[in-house]
């Protein structure tokens, strides 16, 4: 059985979340997917709310940025082992944010295999210990491979700049 708990949210063990300090809980509710024994559900709704959600404000205020990069925290805290592979299968993020102007952005995330370039891709798979990073440089992107110290990725760029 689950054990996830974060304050008074607490895993049912079917999957979902309920509020301790309710009166019990509905088991046809399935609006709070359990991030660690139910990682897919917990980051495709948290997938929905930063796609569709430019500002929120309560306890905790912030964009549907803030949304998606605080859920894939949670999932990587509490399902270390299978948050990676569900991030793929998830795919490219869209979540939404207001720029200084007040006009609505989107901020692309996307893991390796989705959405990256050929380049990227082989560079990954080749290079052990490489993380992909795209970079928001407004309505384009730029992509990097941070690769591991001795890797030997960047002694391959040396050879191109000779």
């Amino acid at each position: 059985m689950c054990n996830f708990q974060h304050g008074t949210i607490e895993c049912r063990g079917d999957g979902y979340c309920w509020d301790a300090n309710c009166d019990g809980y509905d088991p046809n509710d399935h609006s709070l997917p359990c991030p660690a024994c139910n990682t897919k559900g917990w980051l495709e709704q948290q997938k929905e709310e930063a796609e569709t959600c430019i500002s929120f404000s309560g306890i905790d205020s912030g964009t549907g940025v803030d949304i998606w990069e605080s859920a894939v925290r949670v999932a990587q805290r509490e399902n270390p082992e299978g948050v990676e592979a569900l991030l793929l299968e998830i795919g490219e993020v869209n979540a939404l944010y207001e720029d200084d102007q007040g006009q609505t952005q989107t901020k692309r995330f996307s893991y390796p295999g989705q959405g990256m370039s050929v380049l990227a891709d082989s560079l990954l798979s080749q290079t052990p210990g490489a993380v992909p990073m795209i970079f928001d440089v407004g309505p384009s992107y730029n992509e990097c491979i941070i690769a591991p110290s001795g890797s030997g990725m960047s002694g391959q760029f040396d050879k191109l700049a000779k």
